[in-house]
């Protein structure tokens, strides 16, 4: 990336990683000084407030955001800038330094978990147009739009993330709270009867859990959506049916390795538009973030921003498929 003087907009969440966010940024301000990049802060004090950052960043003709958080935090940035007009954003890059619970979206992307070798591939990496996805839910009985760029669950898996947002509010941190709640929301969560239409493929099955993504990752490490690909133009989906709890705690080191996927309960699919019906409501989650209830209606954004990743980083648009 060329270092000049186009000013570069940089979030930081203090909260992040159990409060780590601003001793990173200790570590890594002088990356930006000694590469003479103009930058602008801000730190992120409360829920939604990346969003409302990034957006003000885009508008006021900011056009590199640099994320110091997690997946919620950027899952805000992309709703901030994907709310701005298109001739504002449509240059706009993104770039991350992981210092979140779970910092999945990085792991797709092989962004390092150390601060400093991430600052510097922010400063020397090379760009790449990732998709987006878009999911409408209902919250308080209205339909709510939402962008998000890694993976939405629905069912066990928002419940888990749900609980997980929850411990967090209440200041507890670390990577034990997904395992706890995946295992506590086993006591709670019951399979469902789904209808499902991935293009023109309709699905009618009893389903426990369910995953919507562009990346692989999700959970704190789960692989559960491990053939995708962040810019082939496709959502991968997969579907966990009716599986007994015990069958779950059996396979819990196979969620992290993606061969869960392989378990005859599991099936897979791949689409560009998705709508769910379900009997009774379900939740869902975006990039780790709660958002409403079922009926869900995705739509893929082939594409649609620029993502600062490594050097050797492979895209579906460079290899073969190109």
């Amino acid at each position: 990336m060329n270092s000049d003087k186009l000013t570069t907009g940089i979030i930081l969440n203090p909260r992040a990683g159990n409060n780590n966010g601003t001793r990173v940024w200790n570590v890594i301000e002088q990356n930006f000084i000694e590469a003479n990049i103009d930058f602008k802060f801000a730190e992120s004090n409360f829920k939604n407030h990346s969003e409302s950052i990034s957006r003000d960043f885009v508008n006021s003709g900011i056009k590199r955001i640099i994320i110091i958080g997690g997946d919620g935090t950027l899952n805000e940035v992309v709703n901030g800038i994907f709310s701005c007009p298109l001739s504002a954003r449509e240059d706009v890059s993104i770039g991350m330094i992981p210092v979140g619970t779970g910092n999945d979206w990085c792991r797709s992307l092989d962004i390092p978990e150390d601060p400093s070798q991430a600052a510097n591939l922010l400063i020397n990496g090379k760009t790449i147009l990732h998709d987006v996805g878009t999911i409408t839910s209902i919250t308080d009985s209205e339909k709510k739009h939402r962008y998000f760029i890694n993976v939405a669950g629905i069912g066990f898996d928002a419940n888990v993330a749900h609980g997980v947002n929850v411990d967090k509010d209440n200041d507890k941190h670390g990577r034990i709270l997904y395992m706890k709640n995946l295992l506590g929301s086993l006591l709670k969560s019951k399979a469902c009867k789904y209808r499902i239409i991935v293009d023109d493929k309709i699905y009618n099955k009893n389903i426990f859990s369910m995953c919507v993504g562009i990346g692989k990752y999700n959970g704190g490490g789960m692989m559960q959506l491990p053939e995708a690909i962040v810019d082939d133009g496709l959502f991968d989906i997969t579907m966990i049916e009716n599986i007994s709890k015990f069958s779950i705690i059996l396979n819990i080191k196979n969620l992290f390795d993606g061969s869960f996927v392989n378990h005859h309960k599991v099936s897979s699919s791949k689409g560009k538009k998705i709508l769910i019906e379900t009997e009774a409501p379900v939740l869902s989650e975006t990039d780790g973030e709660s958002c409403g209830q079922s009926p869900f209606e995705f739509n893929i954004l082939p594409r649609a921003l620029n993502v600062i990743v490594p050097d050797n980083f492979k895209t579906y648009q460079n290899d073969e498929h190109s």
